[in-house]
């Protein structure tokens, strides 16, 4: 899917009046409305001087609004839940709520409507108006994102309040619950370098320098900290090491070797003195049996519960453990898509899903919420754990796309991150649902400045006050496209907002 932030989407007010001469003629242009396509009773979307015209009496309907034309001052208004708006033929402004926003075009009379370029209208009440080229659709997200900024600049300044930038570089990986607030611990991108903030990523000060870079960061219940170190996690041969720390990182051991690849995040879970560690990493053949390990006295010792056998591309996503004890284990790609299950501590498993591949999820009482990164849709799928059923919980609409590599859950809000790949335009985005998967709001997302290059919302951290995303990729700051590779702190949304 393309969107391009180029082109001026405009809409046109259905009204009565004369016919205003211009560049124009037909294109066969369609409107969707989240998923569904507009119908239009007369004048359909037209391109005039370029521009995309769009009849919008249909449209704002379809959107809950009501519409009055006063011929008289040829003004149409436009009445919704949050907002009235005016427009006015031939006048370069257009107000919101009696507030007054600039119209690059002023509007203007062809035949029997009244026309306007009004993505700058729809932006500003909290629309996201894109235009696929491929498909040749105006798309207009169907649910208004209230507080959104959808500029194409750093649109997370204003969807959440008390937003930061953290130091360039400085990778939020864990967050450590304590009585005194708790410790955040990070990395310093592509190094072995641990660091710690108890001020909410205001300041860092140094724990531990590993040999290897740091790939992952773990806590356990118990105050242990897990830190594991890589040459490269798609390595076929094993330079990934898993170290203990039970002092709070003053000091570490070494527990495990990783025979191939390298955990990342979502490889790790416990439960109690129970741990399970899994391989990520090389896809390829040779030595690419991606192995799960386990530990029954709090990450001391381990042993190998699980070896697959070589299959090209296999490799291991996102292991859960429910709290009844069943243990999931998400494998991809490709052809190799399912999920795997034990009820016995990791001794047996089987297939209970082919076909999906998440690299995130949350377990409730009776189902599981999976954030894909790969499968028959890209978006959330709920499973049922008494069935075994797997259904569609959420789509991300258009212009939205992406795997959802994180699934945080904080003050009962679920928050989901969609990273965008390199050579897609589509945005990332971060989303939350408040009914356990129920229905789901975008929160927040941002757009790329070079489409080659990816944005990696690949991690969410949530200490009950915030939220620290670990971001990635060329991105709108202050206006100006500037590469940051870091974290982005936010603000968590409260239960009652």
């Amino acid at each position: 899917m393309k969107v391009s932030r180029k082109l001026l989407t405009a809409l046109l007010i259905s009204s009565f009046g004369i016919f205003a001469s211009a560049s124009l003629y037909a294109s066969e242009i369609n409107v969707d409305i989240g998923f569904e396509q507009v119908e239009f009773r007369g004048q359909g979307p037209t391109i005039v001087d370029g521009r995309t015209l769009v009849p919008i009496r249909e449209v704002f309907q379809g959107l809950g609004f009501f519409m009055h034309w006063n011929p008289s001052t040829q003004t149409a208004t436009l009445s919704g839940q949050d907002a009235i708006v005016t427009i006015t033929v031939g006048s370069d402004i257009f107000t919101i709520n009696s507030t007054e926003f600039p119209l690059e075009v002023p509007a203007q009379i062809i035949g029997d409507s009244t026309m306007l370029p009004i993505r700058p209208l729809l932006e500003a009440i909290g629309y996201y108006v894109g235009f696929n080229a491929t498909t040749r659709t105006v798309q207009i997200s169907h649910d208004v994102a209230r507080g959104i900024d959808h500029r194409p600049a750093d649109n997370f300044r204003n969807f959440i309040t008390d937003y930061a930038f953290l130091d360039w570089g400085v990778i939020v990986m864990e967050y450590q619950p304590r009585e005194d607030g708790g410790i955040l611990w990070a990395t310093q991108f592509r190094t072995g370098n641990l660091l710690k903030s108890t001020d909410q990523g205001e300041s860092w000060a140094p724990v531990y320098e590993f040999i290897r870079p740091i790939n992952a960061i773990y806590a356990d219940d118990y105050g242990n900290i897990f830190v594991a170190t890589t040459l490269d996690r798609w390595a076929a041969i094993g330079t990934a090491e898993l170290f203990k720390s039970s002092d709070g990182g003053e000091t570490f051991q070494k527990v495990l070797d990783i025979a191939a690849g390298a955990p990342m995040r979502w490889n790790i879970t416990s439960r109690g003195g129970m741990m399970f560690v899994s391989e990520y990493g090389y896809k390829w053949l040779p030595n690419n049996a991606r192995h799960i390990y386990r530990s029954l006295d709090f990450g001391e010792t381990w042993t190998t519960i699980y070896t697959p056998p070589q299959i090209l591309d296999y490799h291991n996503h996102k292991i859960l453990m429910t709290a009844d004890g069943i243990i999931y284990q998400a494998v991809g790609d490709g052809q190799n898509a399912q999920i795997i299950r034990s009820v016995d501590n990791g001794y047996n498993w089987t297939q209970v899903i082919s076909g999906f591949q998440p690299t995130s999820g949350i377990a409730f009482e009776n189902h599981i919420l999976w954030g894909l990164d790969g499968g028959p849709w890209m978006g959330i799928a709920r499973y049922d754990r008494h069935t075994g059923e797997m259904t569609r919980a959420f789509t991300l609409p258009p212009p939205f796309f992406g795997p959802a590599y994180d699934m945080i859950m904080a003050h009962n809000i679920i928050y989901t991150a969609f990273l965008s790949y390199g050579g897609y335009e589509f945005p990332a985005s971060i989303w939350y649902s408040r009914d356990e998967g129920e229905t789901w709001h975008l929160l927040g997302y941002i757009e790329k400045s070079v489409v080659h290059q990816g944005i990696g919302l690949n991690h969410i951290v949530a200490n009950g006050e915030y939220a620290f995303i670990d971001i990635g990729g060329p991105i709108y700051r202050d206006g100006e496209a500037e590469l940051f590779r870091g974290t982005l702190r936010i603000r968590l949304l409260n239960v009652s907002e």
